[in-house]
C-alpha cells in the first residue's frame, strides 16, 4: 500500500517537472546567431552551445542527440538559437537545417579592406581573408566597399560579397557627388581615394574634422584655378 502511495507521489512529482520543462522549453526567449562550420561534430556543437549559453549542460543534449539519432545529422549553417534546458529544440532545428538569414556581419565607417577580411574570416563568412585581400586589391576596391550591417552565408563567394558591398556603395553616393568630381576633373576613385586619406589619418573627431575642413579648401581653391584658366583660354580667343 505504501509502495503504491510512494509510486503515485512519484509520478506526480515526474508529471510536474515534465509540465515545467515544456513551459520552459515552449517560453519565448531571446535567440543568438550561431554558426555550425561544416563537418562539425556533436561533442563540439554541444560545447559550443554550452559556451554560449544557449543549453544546460553539453551531457544533457549529447544524451538527446543519441536518443533522437541525431549525432550524425546535424547540418552546418547559420541559425538563430534560443536557451534551451534539454537542447531538444535546438537539435530539431540542426537536423532540418533551418538556416537563419544569414551571418551578421557589421562593418565600422573607416575599416580598411584588410581589416573587413580579418572581421569576415573571424566570423565564418570567409576562409581566406588572405584570397579577399588580393581580390580587392587586384580590383581596386579600396574605400568601394561600403560600411553597413549585413547579413552573408557561411563560406560564401568572396566575388559576392564584394559586388554586394560594392553596390551598396554606389546606392550611396549621391548624383552631386559625381557633377562635384566631374567639375574638378577628378574621376569617382580619386573622389574615394582622398576620403580614404581622411580616415587613415585622422586620429581624432576634431582631427577629422580640421582634415576634411582642408580638403573642401583644396577642392575650392582647384574650383577657382579652373575658372580662372577658362578665363584666360577665352581672352586668348578674344585676341586672335
Amino acid at each position: 500500500m505504501n509502495l503504491t502511495k510512494y509510486m503515485r507521489k512519484f509520478i506526480i512529482i515526474i508529471a510536474i517537472l515534465f509540465i515545467v520543462l515544456v513551459i520552459i522549453e515552449i517560453f519565448p526567449k531571446k535567440s543568438f546567431n550561431v554558426v555550425i562550420p561544416h563537418n562539425t561534430p556533436s561533442e563540439k556543437v554541444a560545447k559550443m552551445l554550452k559556451e554560449k549559453g544557449l543549453i544546460l549542460h553539453h551531457e544533457i543534449f549529447l544524451t538527446f542527440t543519441y536518443l533522437t539519432n541525431s549525432d550524425l545529422k546535424l547540418k552546418s549553417g547559420s541559425y538563430d538559437i534560443s536557451f534551451s534546458v534539454t537542447g531538444l529544440p535546438t537539435i530539431i532545428k540542426l537536423r532540418k537545417g533551418s538556416v537563419s538569414k544569414g551571418i551578421k556581419v557589421t562593418i565600422p565607417e573607416g575599416f580598411t579592406n584588410d581589416q573587413i577580411a580579418n572581421r569576415l574570416a573571424a566570423q565564418g563568412v570567409i576562409e581566406d581573408p588572405i584570397y579577399f585581400i588580393t581580390y580587392t586589391k587586384t580590383k581596386n576596391l579600396e574605400g568601394f566597399l561600403f560600411p553597413e550591417t549585413y547579413y552573408f552565408e557561411q563560406d560564401q563567394k568572396v566575388e559576392e560579397i564584394c559586388n554586394r558591398m560594392e553596390k551598396q556603395f554606389y546606392k550611396n553616393y549621391k548624383p552631386e557627388y559625381t557633377k562635384r568630381a566631374y567639375e574638378l576633373k577628378l574621376t569617382t576613385y580619386q573622389v574615394v581615394i582622398l576620403a580614404s586619406i581622411v580616415e587613415k589619418e585622422a586620429k581624432s573627431f576634431e582631427e577629422k574634422s580640421e582634415r576634411r575642413i582642408t580638403i573642401i579648401v583644396f577642392i575650392l581653391y582647384l574650383i577657382i584655378q579652373n575658372r580662372i584658366k577658362f578665363r584666360n583660354k577665352l581672352k586668348t580667343l578674344d585676341h586672335k
